[in-house]
């Protein structure tokens, strides 16, 4: 269903999200959401739920993009119908109402064409347009578990910085000693960016250790449904002897050279799941790397993509512009999509 896929990217283009953060708020993967959108595969009941809650989309228009994008233009349409509805009525039967009595009569009136519809739920009414700021600060209640999308490396960047009236304050660079707040607020939000040197201060270890989770977590979700992030990211806890009331995400300020700890972690987890056994036991088939490259460079040929067009394929889909840069698995995987592109041409 591509055109499904072509609508959730619309509605997260309306708010100038990036696909990490629109995945968090709707609660599901982000390797998901890249399969969604591509139309690779079709979200479920609850997922276009939950799309709709969060966007104000109506389920009409997400499903079909048949008739108003927003219940809030929804709301407007059934207002203006019952009001032009009362006025006809009126104007009929020559009655003169007062000005409570007459919007009371057309509030009845649009109650009534809700129950007939059938296409919203009563809270319709209450619905607000949505906005970047209102879903970010969402975003930041949910607690931000998505990885950042461009985590920052300027060391210039790296000083203490506070925001008056904003009550967040953020600290980035090596802090040493204590940090004391003093705030009338109940809550203090403190962001603190990685130092150089950290996980988090290299962008495409990051991106590489993220994408792993992410491929973990889509594997697992596809055998015991949502309940397998929350596992996922308890496993790791524990593993790593995070403490419970940390984020899985502490990691982030961990020197760079534990980077191959959480990868050899996550490649043995990744090779453990039904789909890695299926992996490895074709590798020892002669579907190694090298294989699998020769394999990519037909495929590309078949497909009449130009060395541009698969390097920017690459960079959507797992933030390289090289195969040498891949994981086995995801070079697995992204024969596997190309051999689907192929298929879908013929």
């Amino acid at each position: 269903m591509e055109e499904l896929g072509e609508r959730i990217r619309e509605l997260r283009a309306k708010l100038r999200l990036p696909r990490a953060e629109f995945a968090l708020l709707i609660g599901i993967s982000t390797t998901a959401l890249f399969t969604y959108e591509s139309g690779e595969r079709t979200p479920g009941a609850d997922v276009l739920k939950r799309i709709c809650e969060e966007t104000q989309a109506t389920p009409q228009w997400l499903l079909t993009g048949q008739g108003v994008m927003y219940a809030t233009q929804l709301r407007d349409v059934l207002g203006n119908v019952a009001a032009e509805i009362v006025a006809n009525v009126l104007d009929e039967t020559d009655v003169s109402l007062e000005q409570s009595k007459y919007a009371a009569l057309i509030e009845q009136a649009t109650s009534v064409l809700y129950k007939k519809t059938g296409l919203v739920p009563d809270d319709v009414k209450n619905a607000t347009w949505p906005t970047e700021h209102n879903v970010r600060k969402k975003i930041n209640e949910l607690g931000g578990e998505g990885a950042p999308e461009n985590p920052r490396t300027d060391s210039s960047s790296h000083n203490t910085q506070s925001a008056n009236g904003s009550n967040i304050v953020q600290a980035g660079g090596n802090i040493s000693g204590g940090i004391n707040f003093k705030t009338t607020t109940k809550k203090v939000n403190v962001a603190i960016t990685p130092p150089d040197g950290t996980i988090g201060a290299n962008p495409s270890i990051t991106e590489r250790i993220t994408t792993m989770f992410n491929e973990l977590g889509l594997r697992r979700e596809e055998r015991f449904g949502k309940t397998a992030y929350p596992v996922m990211y308890n496993e790791f806890k524990k593993a790593f002897n995070i403490s419970r009331n940390q984020k899985y995400t502490a990691y982030l300020l961990w020197p760079e050279s534990r980077c191959q700890e959480i990868i050899d972690y996550l490649t043995e987890k990744l090779d453990n799941t039904i789909k890695g056994r299926i992996q490895k036991a074709s590798a020892r088939k002669g579907n190694n790397t090298k294989v699998l490259l020769g394999e990519t460079s037909k495929l590309h040929k078949m497909l009449g993509w130009s060395e541009q067009e698969y390097r920017a394929r690459l960079h959507y889909m797992f933030g390289v512009t090289t195969r040498a840069d891949l994981s086995a698995v995801q070079l697995a995987n992204y024969v596997a999509y190309l051999k689907e592109q192929v298929d879908a041409r013929d």
